[in-house]
């Protein structure tokens, strides 16, 4: 009786094998498969260069970075004198080495023109920034 339950179940784990077997052949044909169809695809496009990474990346946007701050009063001031330009600002707030401070942001922008102009504004006010990409 022992013998014919050991037998079952070294039959059992052989099929269990073989249909695992089967299945990740089936998976790897279907890669294949999607591949070479990619590869068809691609050879179809008359511009080649429409998957480069500089098309695909091709809206960048710029946000200015007016400084990271621990005491709220210069947030208040900085906030106050963006605001009287006509700019917003966007807060973020972090943890910097056991500290509350927050990081005030203007932007995004998608247009260089459009950040040109509110760099000029802030180098006429005399307020320090760093652009970001």
């Amino acid at each position: 009786m022992l013998k014919r339950i050991v037998i079952l179940i070294i039959f059992i784990f052989f099929i269990f094998i073989f249909f695992l077997y089967q299945a990740n052949e089936l998976n790897s044909s279907i890669i294949l498969k999607s591949n070479k169809t990619i590869e068809y695809l691609y050879k179809l496009l008359p511009n080649k260069n429409i998957l480069k990474d500089e098309n695909i990346n091709s809206k960048i946007e710029y946000f200015i970075q007016l400084g990271v701050f621990a005491k709220q009063y210069e947030v208040d001031r900085i906030r106050a004198k963006t605001s009287l330009l006509g700019l917003n600002t966007n807060l973020k707030n972090y943890m910097l080495n056991g500290k509350l401070t927050t990081k005030i942001i203007i932007g995004p922008f998608n247009n260089k023109k459009l950040l040109d102009k509110a760099c000029k504004l802030l180098k006429d006010n005399s307020i320090d920034y760093i652009i970001i990409n």
